[in-house]
C-alpha cells in the first residue's frame, strides 16, 4: 500500500493495488468532487489497468457524485436502449436496478449490445442492505481464457443473437420492460429509424409489440490498453440464466420464440444447457463480491470488468452513472489473428 499526498488542503489518502477491486481511502474527510479534479490522471490509470476501483471516507452526495464523474472520468451519459427497470434520481444519475431486491443478478458488462455504450460505470452507496446487496465484479479477460476453445472460437468468428420481446404500455399481456420504456419514446417510427441505424432487425408483433433482433460480436479490444476481452450479454440473456422459477413460469406461459429476452447462435440455433451453464462458471470462477461500505463509490472499467448485484434483506440504495463512450467499431477484436495465433 503507498501513501501520496494531493493537492487538495495537503491531506494524505492511501492507494492499494495489491487487491481486486483496487482501493484508495482517505480519512480526512476529503470532498469527492475536489478530489477527482486534483487526482483525475491516477483514478483513471488505475481503472483501466487494475479494471475497477473502489474511493472510500470521501464527502459526497448526488450532485458531487455527478460532478465527479464529469470533473474525472468523462462527463455523465443518458441510459438508452434500456433493459433494466431503473429510475433517474438527479439528471443523469440513475437508482443501479429497480430489480427485485430477492434475486441476484448474472454478471455483465453494460449495454455490450448497443453498437455505442459507455466505457466507465460508477455506483455510489447510500445506504447499505441489512445483509447481501454486494456488487460483484469479475476480469472478463480472465472470463476469456477459462471458455472452452472450442466454444469460443465458434463465437468469436460467428457472433451470437440477442432476440427481445417487448410488449407495448398499452397492453402489458408480456412480461419485461415496454418498447416505450426501453427505447425512451411513444412514436414507433422513431424506434424503426433508430433500428435501422443501429443493425438491429425489427418487426410489428400481436397487441401493439415489437420483436428485435441483433447479432453482436463476443470479444473487443480494449481502445486504450489493447487488451481482448469477453465483452457480451450473450450468457446474461440467456433464459437459462433466469431463477428457476422463473424460468418455469416462461416455458408455462410462452413459446421459446417469444421469450421476452434470449440468445442464440449466429445462426438461430439454441445453446446447450450444458454450453449455458459452462459460461455461467466461467464468469462465476473470477467473481469477487466485496461488501459496500456507506458513501463508498465503485467505478469499473465497463469492457475489462463485469458487475452483477447480489440478492439482499433490508433497504438498499446504490445508484449509478455512466461515462466515457465508446463503440464497437473503435473497439473491433483481432478476430482473424485470435482464430489463427490466440492472444
Amino acid at each position: 500500500m503507498d501513501v501520496q499526498t494531493n493537492s487538495v488542503g495537503r491531506q494524505d489518502f492511501s492507494v492499494n493495488r495489491d487487491i481486486f477491486p483496487a482501493e484508495i481511502e482517505t480519512k480526512n474527510n476529503i470532498s469527492l468532487l475536489e478530489f477527482g479534479q486534483s487526482e483525475k490522471q491516477l483514478i483513471n490509470e488505475i481503472i483501466y489497468n487494475d479494471g475497477c476501483l473502489v474511493l472510500k471516507g470521501f464527502k459526497t452526495d448526488v450532485q458531487n457524485f455527478q460532478s465527479f464523474i464529469d470533473a474525472a472520468c468523462g462527463g455523465s451519459l443518458v441510459y438508452t436502449e434500456r433493459s433494466s427497470p431503473r429510475h433517474a434520481v438527479e439528471g443523469k444519475v440513475y437508482t443501479s436496478t429497480d430489480y427485485p431486491k430477492a434475486l441476484p443478478i448474472f454478471p455483465h458488462n453494460e449495454q455490450s449490445y448497443n453498437l455505442g455504450f459507455a466505457m466507465k460505470l460508477a455506483f455510489y452507496s447510500q445506504v447499505v442492505a441489512e445483509s447481501g446487496g454486494e456488487t460483484p465484479v469479475c476480469n472478463t479477460r480472465k472470463v476469456l481464457t477459462r471458455i472452452d476453445t472450442a466454444l469460443r472460437n465458434r463465437l468469436i468468428k460467428e457472433g451470437y443473437l440477442y432476440v427481445r420481446n417487448l410488449c407495448s404500455k398499452e397492453f402489458r399481456g408480456g412480461i419485461g420492460l415496454p418498447w416505450q420504456d426501453v427505447y425512451q419514446t411513444d412514436d414507433l417510427d422513431v424506434v424503426k429509424e433508430y433500428c435501422r441505424k443501429n443493425d438491429i432487425q425489427i418487426e410489428e408483433t400481436k397487441n401493439g409489440g415489437i420483436k428485435t433482433i441483433q447479432r453482436r460480436n463476443v470479444i473487443a479490444k480494449h481502445p486504450v490498453t489493447g487488451d481482448h476481452t469477453w465483452f457480451n450479454h450473450l450468457t446474461f440473456f440467456n433464459f437459462r440464466t433466469l431463477p428457476a422459477p422463473m424460468i418455469a413460469n416462461l416455458k408455462r406461459f410462452f413459446d421459446i420464440a417469444d421469450y421476452p429476452n434470449n440468445t442464440y447462435f449466429a445462426d438461430g440455433s439454441e445453446l446447450s444447457e450444458d454450453e449455458v451453464t459452462h459460461l455461467q462458471s466461467a464468469y462465476q470462477a473470477e467473481v469477487v463480491a466485496r461488501p459496500w461500505g456507506e458513501e463508498e463509490v465503485l467505478i469499473i472499467d465497463n469492457m475489462v470488468t463485469s458487475h452483477a448485484r447480489n440478492a439482499f434483506k433490508g433497504d438498499r440504495k446504490v445508484l449509478v452513472t455512466m461515462s466515457e463512450s465508446s463503440t464497437w467499431e473503435q473497439c473491433m477484436p483481432d478476430t482473424d489473428q485470435y482464430l489463427n495465433e490466440g492472444f
